[in-house]
Parts: structure tokens; C-alpha cells; sequence
């Protein structure tokens, strides 16, 4: 096993605290231990700064000639450029640490990827079918309609009374004997005569009573007439909620991560 011991010495607190916890549980601390820790193990710590021997896991970028072993270990995975003789530490502030790998009904989750967010904005995609409340305002104006053409069926029944025609039998008349186209007396003034001549000259005019009754529907032309009517408008569609993300945090709190830079080197043992 390839170790790295400290360099640099203790603080007087950090040892007094280091040989009370050695004191009270009979051994050496190993959680932020300043004696044993493995190399890029990161520990919690109440304090708002982190051992000798340790960084805060707060995305730093460090040079690579200054802390070889531990860059060893995690390469540029976090950021940093190896071209340039930088890597970065991991960013654990406002973050929380989950296990490497897919578990059971959970999505797969890559070493050193970072994800989720602490709140939500739900997009149209997320929410469930719902309703509106909207409202029309129309717009009236004149606006021209052409009724077409209606072709129809219209028929006329008429009815003209005329009078019965009664036929006179002319008597018989004998040889020698005179006729006459009346038998009226000229000298008696109340007498019409009624025969076939007349000296007076028939009118032009005249009026007969005809009835008329008439069934179907008669053709219509076409036509242009102006109407009022709705020719426009709006419709105003009520809103419903605030857009407000919400939390997806659980309950946390907040302490000082740090990470290892000295130490023993943790070999792989495959």
C-alpha cells in the first residue's frame, strides 16, 4: 500500500480534539481523521473550514503538481484541463451525495454526474387536461349578403261565368206569308227592340268578373341586401394559476464537506 503522510503539522485544537475522540472511542478517528484518511474521501464536518489535510469539495480548480495523487484519482472528471495542469474538485455545495450505478426502478447514474434541480416549473406537457373560462367580445358592422336566383312554379286557375244560351225556335212560316224580326209595336215608346240589328254602335270596352286563384310559389330574382351582423371579434381566455415553481428539496441542512488531499492511497484492488 502506497502511503502519503501529512506534511505539514497540527493545530493545537484539531490535536486536542483528535486525541479526546481517540480517548473516548479507543482508537483513531477515521472520519476527517488528520492520521488515516484514504485520499480523496470526503467527509462532514460542523465546523465552517475543513482539517489540514483536507479542502472543501466546493469545485476549486487545483494544479495538478501540487496535488498529483489525489488528481490520479479523479482526473479531470469534475473540470479543469490537463493540458493546461488543472483538474477540479468535486462541487458538493447545495449538493447531495447519491450511490454510483442504477438501482432497482431508479435511473442509472454515472460517476461524477450532476443533476437535478431544486425547483420545478411544470411546462403544458405536465399538466393534466383541464379548462378555461373565455370570454367573446363581438364586433357589429354591415355586411352585404347576396340571396341567389329561386326558381318557381306558379299556376293560375281562373274562372269566367257565362250565361246559358237558350235557343228560340223560329215559326214555321208559309208560302206568301210576312215575318218580322219582332212583333213590338214602333209606336209604343216603352218597347226595346231585341233583334238582330241595331242602330247603335257597340262599345270597345267592357269588364267581365273573372276568379282567379293562384298555386305554387313564384320565381325570385336575385338580391343584395345589407344586414347588420357580427363581422368580428375577440375571445379572451381566462388564466388559471401563477407559474410558481415549486420545491422538489427534501429536508437538509447545510455543513462543511471537505475532501482528502493527504493521506493513505486507496489501491484498487481488482
Amino acid at each position: 500500500m502506497l502511503g502519503f503522510s501529512l506534511s505539514r503539522r497540527h493545530g493545537y485544537a484539531f490535536a486536542a480534539a483528535a486525541a479526546l475522540a481517540t480517548s473516548v472511542t479507543g482508537g483513531t478517528a477515521q472520519a476527517c481523521s488528520a492520521d488515516s484518511p484514504y485520499i480523496g474521501s470526503i467527509c462532514t464536518i460542523v465546523t465552517n473550514y475543513c482539517p489540514e489535510g483536507y479542502l472543501p469539495a466546493d469545485g476549486r480548480i487545483l494544479t495538478i503538481n501540487n496535488y498529483q495523487a489525489l488528481y490520479s484519482l479523479i482526473g479531470t472528471l469534475f473540470g479543469g484541463s490537463a493540458q493546461q495542469g488543472t483538474f477540479a474538485l468535486p462541487d458538493l455545495r447545495g449538493r447531495s451525495v447519491v450511490g454510483q450505478g442504477q438501482g432497482p426502478g431508479l435511473p442509472a447514474v454515472a460517476r461524477g454526474q450532476s443533476f437535478g434541480t431544486p425547483t420545478t416549473q411544470l411546462s403544458l406537457a405536465n399538466m393534466p387536461a383541464h379548462n378555461h373560462n373565455a370570454a367573446f367580445t363581438p364586433v357589429v358592422g354591415q355586411q352585404q349578403v347576396t340571396l341567389p336566383a329561386v326558381t318557381g312554379s306558379l299556376t293560375v286557375d281562373s274562372t269566367l261565368p257565362v250565361g246559358t244560351a237558350t235557343t228560340t225556335v223560329a215559326p214555321a212560316v208559309t208560302a206568301g206569308q210576312a215575318t218580322f224580326l219582332t212583333n213590338a209595336s214602333t209606336s209604343n215608346p216603352g218597347t226595346q227592340m231585341r233583334g238582330l240589328y241595331t242602330q247603335t254602335e257597340p262599345t270597345s270596352t267592357g269588364s267581365i268578373a273573372v276568379t282567379s286563384i293562384p298555386s305554387g310559389n313564384p320565381s325570385i330574382p336575385q338580391q343584395t341586401v345589407t344586414i347588420n351582423t357580427v363581422i368580428g371579434g375577440s375571445v379572451t381566455v381566462g388564466n388559471s394559476g401563477g407559474s410558481t415553481p415549486f420545491t422538489n428539496e427534501p429536508p437538509r441542512i447545510g455543513l462543511m464537506q471537505c475532501i482528502a488531499t493527504l493521506g493513505i492511497y486507496p489501491t484498487n484492488p481488482n
